[in-house]
């Protein structure tokens, strides 16, 4: 998965992901580099950037449902 998202790889991480939630109905080939970005700004930390793009498309951010929602090891 960490390479799909290194490589900017939109069918790796589909291949990966394999149908599996809300996230695969809404990230397509068109703006998977901008989910890419958002994943790699969590990896570092940076929880807030990360969140501006994810509500930019149109995905649960961290404070929206009172957990993580989805970022490793980060509230």
């Amino acid at each position: 998965m960490e390479q799909a998202f290194l490589n900017n790889d939109y069918n790796a991480w589909l291949d990966l992901m394999e149908g599996k939630g809300r996230v695969t109905q809404v990230i397509d080939e068109s703006n998977f580099a901008r989910f890419a970005e958002a994943h790699q700004l969590a990896e570092e930390g940076n929880y807030d950037a990360a969140d501006t793009i994810r509500q930019e498309l149109g995905l649960r951010t961290r404070g929206s449902d009172g957990v993580g929602a989805g970022y490793r090891g980060g509230n």
